[in-house]
């Protein structure tokens, strides 16, 4: 019964063991330089501001976009009721007269527009249907436009123009796209600092823990030395201020620890307990290269470096507002083609 009681209490104490580690390895939280960099600084309150302000401009190129596209509108008037007295002329004498307009009327119409890049102008294409009742004179009227086509351009200037805005807004997103990669760059720039800082002050508070628990076993074995005469009263003081002040640096260390921690998690916008232990911070591979390529460091500045792309819109633009005003300075003219069907029918009770 004695052995058996000794075994139930041996496997008790395993297995309370191994639910306790079980449970602290499940309240872990592990950070790689890989995680913080790649995954948790694109999720950060920073980042995820950028991607909004990312996402607004691709929606702005896509609306600039679908301008070249088909438009349809639609336009609905049911009832337009109007009473009133309005002053007309005479086409013989010229005298004004007094006339009432009492009337309704009701319209409704389909409008397709589409842009033309090649010559600047706009193509239409509408359709409508009209009632108007003279309620003064019982007579009621309809007219309708089955189909009717348009085109409108000025004669110079209009093609050019066009053509300017279409560069400038691809210039634009091909810009807010370097922009936008330039932005998550030193997001992940400063998680990796702030991680590295982390990493640094961990390795510090190991240190000094190290150091703090040499240093107490020292202590205690020269207070015995001390206690017994064999050791000189200076040589203790000095090892009992050792230990003093690795103390001291293993709290400071503590510290700084915890504040490198609480910055990068603040900045990862990741919740985190008042206990530290929790946190383990996994030592990063650095595989640095031996020798950097000058050449290739320049191909890819001058490649993504969304500058130049900044003073190129600059420049396109002055040029599109140099050749505006080129054009409204000098002579100019409009051109309006249309072609359609109309039919009217008049009756009177």
């Amino acid at each position: 019964m004695k052995y058996k009681s000794t075994y139930k209490y041996l496997l008790f104490v395993v297995l309370y063991i191994v639910a306790l580690f079980k449970t602290t390895a499940q309240s872990s939280f592990y950070l790689s330089i890989s995680k913080v960099v790649d995954t948790l600084s694109l999720d950060s309150p920073e980042a995820k501001i950028k991607r909004m302000g990312f996402e607004n401009e691709l929606l702005q190129f896509e609306n600039y976009k679908k301008s070249f596209l088909p438009s349809v509108s639609l336009s609905l008037s049911p009832v337009s009721f109007n009473r009133s007295i309005v002053k007309l002329q005479q086409a013989t004498d010229g005298l004004y007269n007094y006339v009432e307009d009492y009337s309704s009327s009701s319209s409704a119409g389909i409008t397709i527009q589409q842009k033309v890049l090649l010559t600047g102008g706009t193509f239409s294409a509408y359709s409508s249907l009209n009632y108007l009742s003279e309620l003064s004179q019982n007579s009621h009227s309809f007219s309708a436009t089955p189909f009717a086509i348009s085109y409108s351009q000025q004669l110079f200037g209009d093609r050019k123009i066009m053509q300017f805005e279409k560069t400038i807004e691809y210039k634009k997103h091909e810009e807010s796209i370097k922009n936008y990669c330039l932005s998550v760059s030193g997001i992940q720039q400063k998680a990796l600092s702030l991680f590295l800082d982390a990493f640094l002050a961990s390795l510090e508070k190991t240190l000094s823990s190290s150091n703090r628990l040499a240093t107490d076993s020292l202590y205690s074995m020269a207070k015995v030395k001390y206690e017994n005469r064999r050791m000189t009263e200076l040589n203790f003081k000095q090892i009992e201020l050792q230990a003093t002040n690795n103390e001291y640096f293993e709290e400071n260390a503590t510290k700084n620890y915890e504040d490198a921690v609480r910055t990068l998690m603040i900045y990862l916008d990741i919740p985190i307990s008042g206990n530290f232990n929790e946190l383990i911070i996994e030592a990063p591979e650095f595989a640095l290269p031996l020798k950097i390529n000058s050449e290739n460091v320049k191909y890819n500045i001058e490649k993504n470096n969304p500058a130049l792309l900044s003073r190129d819109i600059r420049r396109l633009e002055a040029q599109k507002d140099l050749y505006s005003s080129e054009i409204q300075n000098r002579f100019n003219a409009s051109i309006n083609l249309s072609y359609g069907v109309a039919s009217q029918m008049y009756m009177q009770t």
